[in-house]
């Protein structure tokens, strides 16, 4: 552990359980803690929603999967190993830049050789990982299949852009092909998806 990362030992199908009990877990914290201080903003809708994994694979040192949770749609990025990436001043302290608000710190991230940035985040349970927000207000959306298929759109709209202005963007495009082709439409339990 060169660079101070706390990585998740887990294997694929347990680090995506263990992510969406952990998820879970915060949602019933999180809004416990508001309904308490007379803000139930956790409870607004889409509530009942339940935490959801999907489209997981690998891309070397990361493993990286959809999480769909009551607030957001992000991307995670687990590392699989040390992924030599500096973490900011003060990581782990007790008022380091991870002790509050539900994005961490940006960090810089090279995926396909393309440069990315993602918000780092430390948790007890799951370590010190990376998430991309790709939808951050769900309200408008009646359900968990309308998101993902919102999503879908804005993955095939951009891709026909870049297609259209003769650009490639290799990382978009490969994740969102694995994101599209690996079941993201299918019925699922509330539980998380190993396909890869």
């Amino acid at each position: 552990m060169t660079s101070g990362w706390i990585l998740h030992p887990a294997d694929d199908a347990a680090l995506q359980a263990v992510t969406v009990e952990r998820y879970t877990q915060l949602y019933q914290s999180h809004r416990q803690e508001g309904m308490e201080n007379g803000v139930d903003f956790w409870a607004m809708p889409p509530r009942g929603w339940p935490v959801e994994a999907r489209s997981f694979r690998h891309l070397d040192p990361w493993r990286i999967f959809l999480l769909l949770t009551p607030w957001m749609l992000m991307r995670v990025l687990m590392p699989m190993r040390d992924p030599g990436l500096p973490l900011p001043p003060g990581w782990g302290e007790p008022d380091g830049p991870e002790s509050g608000g539900l994005l961490g710190p940006l960090l810089t991230v090279y995926l396909l050789g393309q440069k990315q940035m993602a918000h780092l985040h430390r948790d007890p349970v799951l370590g010190d990982y990376l998430i991309q927000p790709l939808v951050q207000s769900l309200h408008k959306y009646a359900n968990p299949e309308a998101v993902f298929s919102a999503w879908t759109e804005t993955v095939q709209r951009r891709d026909a852009f870049v297609q259209a202005s003769n650009r490639r963007c290799d990382w978009q495009q490969d994740l969102s092909r694995r994101e599209i082709f690996s079941g993201l439409f299918r019925e699922r339990k509330p539980s998380c998806d190993t396909t890869t």
